[in-house]
């Protein structure tokens, strides 16, 4: 199986622009609640220097499933940070 590489704006998801110029911090504290594990998941990006991110090819549907709103949010602080969502 070869992964799938795709910007988060290919994912479908519907990303509110004003949720765009949350900082990482205001991010994090939303997601502290959030029933994933997306809070972590940031964690992870932010430590990384790297553009890609490999995740699962269930993960992002499975986060859109059990937070809308939070990977929502997640969806748009990665687009603003130019980050690129790998699914394996």
């Amino acid at each position: 199986m070869v992964p799938k590489i795709c910007a988060v704006r290919d994912l479908g998801m519907r990303i509110a622009l004003r949720d765009e110029d949350m900082t990482t911090e205001e991010l994090l504290v939303e997601l502290r609640t959030s029933p994933t594990d997306l809070a972590r998941f940031v964690e992870a990006v932010t430590r990384s220097e790297r553009r890609e991110v490999a995740v699962p090819s269930r993960t992002p549907k499975a986060w859109g499933q059990r937070d809308p709103r939070g990977w929502a949010k997640v969806a748009a602080w990665l687009v603003a940070h130019d980050k690129v969502v790998r699914e394996l």
